[in-house]
């Protein structure tokens, strides 16, 4: 099993779908934190995924540019996201969260936390977005 721990940049607002039995999972694209430069042909993106209650709380209190601590399995898929006119046979890195902390968050979201008192002990007059 290929359980790690990554730090991630969500770099859209998560989006949420559900199946027939009520079943919710949540999607949105991350990047990892790198110290070297990007290239163009090397992306650091990965999709992370989220069921069940973890999808709520990923739906619902987090959106683009938040950092997240997340726990999760890691596997290599097949781009079902392309376009079928465009056969390709590229791999997408994917994340099946298994546990997910805030790391760092935008004004905004913290905001948001702290009147749901969310985040105890955190202070709202704070100059960093730290929520520990």
């Amino acid at each position: 099993m290929n359980y790690s721990t990554f730090i991630v940049k969500l770099l859209e607002n998560p989006q949420q779908s559900s199946f027939e039995n009520n079943i919710r999972v949540t999607e949105v694209v991350a990047e990892f934190s790198t110290k070297y430069k990007k290239s163009k042909k090397s992306r650091n993106t990965v999709r992370v995924s989220a069921w069940g209650e973890l999808s709520d709380n990923l739906m619902h209190h987090f959106q683009k540019n938040d950092f997240l601590v997340i726990e999760g399995i890691l596997s290599l898929r097949d781009n079902y996201y392309h376009n079928n006119s465009q056969q390709s046979n590229k791999k997408i890195v994917e994340i099946t969260v298994t546990n997910f902390y805030p790391y760092f968050l935008n004004s905004k979201t913290l905001t948001e936390l702290n009147s749901l008192n969310v985040i105890e002990g955190s202070k709202k007059d704070d100059k960093n977005n730290f929520p520990f």
